[in-house]
C-alpha cells in the first residue's frame, strides 16, 4: 500500500503544508504547521509527515501521532 506524504517546507519566513505538488495550507510557525499536517494525515491513513529545513533537506519525520518537533 503506498503510504501518502505532507511535506512542511519553509517559504519566506513561513511554513507551508504541501502534498503531490499542492500547497494545502501557510503557517506562521512550524508547530502550528505541523499540527495542521498531523490533523491531514490521520485522516488518510497510511500517512506520514516529513519535515524540511532551509535547504530542503528532512529533519524530521513524524508519524500523524508524534510530538511536535521543537524547532520553529
Amino acid at each position: 500500500m503506498t503510504r501518502t506524504e505532507f511535506h512542511v517546507v519553509p517559504d519566506r519566513g513561513a511554513w507551508v503544508i504541501e502534498h503531490a505538488g499542492r500547497s494545502l495550507g501557510r503557517h506562521d510557525s512550524l508547530a502550528a504547521a505541523v499540527v495542521a499536517a498531523n490533523d491531514r494525515a490521520r485522516r488518510v491513513q497510511p500517512s506520514r509527515v516529513m519535515v524540511h529545513d532551509e535547504d530542503g533537506r528532512v529533519f524530521d519525520q513524524a508519524r500523524p501521532d508524534a510530538p511536535i518537533p521543537a524547532r520553529t
